[in-house]
Parts: C-alpha cells; structure tokens; sequence
C-alpha cells in the first residue's frame, strides 16, 4: 500500500464512525419565536432536531423515517427561514410568528417524513394505519396521537425546509397534547429527553431526543 492508501484506509474508518455516532444533544429550554435566525444556520438546526431509523421485515424496508420535533428553537429557524425563503411582508411574518406561537402552546408537533416498500403502510391518517405512535418523556409520561395531517407542500418546498425527500416520500404533520389530562406538562421546562415510538405488525422503533 502506498503513503497515500495508508492514510486514506483510516480517515475512512473515522468518517464512518462520525456517521454512525449519536444523534445531537438538543435544549428543550423555552425560545422567542420572533429570535432571528440567519439562513446559513437552518440547516444545521434542522439537523439538530431530526432523527432517523429504517426499520426491515424479512429483508424488506417497512419504515424508513425521519422526524423533525418543533421545539421553540426550530420554530424560531423556521419563522426566519420560511419568512426569507417566501419573502413574507412584514404583515405575513407577523401571522405565522402567532400560528407557530399558538400551536407551540397547545401540541407537541413533529413532522415525519416515511418511506415504505409498500404504498398502504405508509398512510398515518387512515383507521386501518399499520402504525402506532406515541410520545414518551424521561419520566415515564405518555401521550397518543391528537391530531394527524398530510402535509400538503410541493416537494421542492418540503426538500428546502425538510430534507431529505425522494419520490416515494410521504410527509405528515403529527401534534401530541403539550398538557397531560392530568395536568403534566408535556415538554416543559424539567424535560431531559423525548421518545417518539413507532409500534405495529411490521415493526418496533424509536427516535429520541436527548438534552445536554
């Protein structure tokens, strides 16, 4: 092996071992939705709240996923982006600020993004949906679905603001109460880590977000 293959063969190694290291830790403390975010800095927030698994049955992909949760921080990035990407008037910006604002305060909102082998497993709104899901905190707290959507955007608006997309990519807009019928808060300032569970026939995953 030359110089040249003698360092490449670890440099590979390393860059695989960077790809498969944890996810990134994330604060869930609370965030001005009106922060300003410059657009260089999207995509590596973005990045910071989104998760992904695959999941396979008998050598077949049943789930492949990528989940955005909607903190404040990504509320905020995507106020900025959305606002700079659409070029809102002041007027616009304002509106989305408060539609972002309320929904913060009432759900628990993440975007799921599923590819699947086969189109029926990839439908979330239909009662005969082959997946459970739920959301789940570090204290043993858990909350079922509320509400369910199709997200309508065109692809090369869902590629811009929630990457990756391919042509068999489905995106769904998935809200949990923020507030328990008991009165817990779902989220809320003590939060250490949230866990949003795939469950059915074709298989069991998890995506987790952990903070600092």
């Amino acid at each position: 092996m030359n110089g040249r293959g003698w360092l490449t063969a670890p440099l590979f190694a390393l860059g695989l071992l960077a790809a498969c290291g944890p996810p990134p830790s994330v604060r869930f403390a609370p965030v001005d939705i009106e922060t300003h975010f410059h657009r260089h800095e999207y995509a590596r927030i973005h990045k910071r709240w989104t998760r992904q698994q695959h999941v396979t049955k008998d050598f077949t992909t049943t789930l492949d996923v990528h989940a955005t949760l909607l903190s404040d921080e990504f509320r905020a990035a995507y106020l900025s982006e959305v606002t700079a990407l659409r070029r809102l008037t002041p007027a616009q910006h304002t509106a989305l600020a408060q539609d972002l604002r309320s929904a913060g305060e009432r759900w628990v909102e993440v975007v799921i993004e599923m590819v699947t082998s086969n189109w029926r497993w990839n439908d979330l709104t239909s009662p005969r949906t082959v997946w459970t899901l739920t959301l789940a905190d570090d204290a043993g707290h858990v909350a079922s679905v509320a509400e369910v959507a199709s997200l309508q955007e065109k692809p090369d608006t869902l590629q811009a603001l929630y990457p990756p997309v391919t042509p068999f990519t489905r995106a769904w807009r998935v809200r949990f109460p923020r507030v328990l019928s008991d009165g817990t808060m779902l989220l809320g300032p003590g939060t250490r880590a949230l866990s949003l569970r795939f469950a059915g026939a074709l298989g069991n995953v998890e995506v987790r977000w952990e903070a600092r």
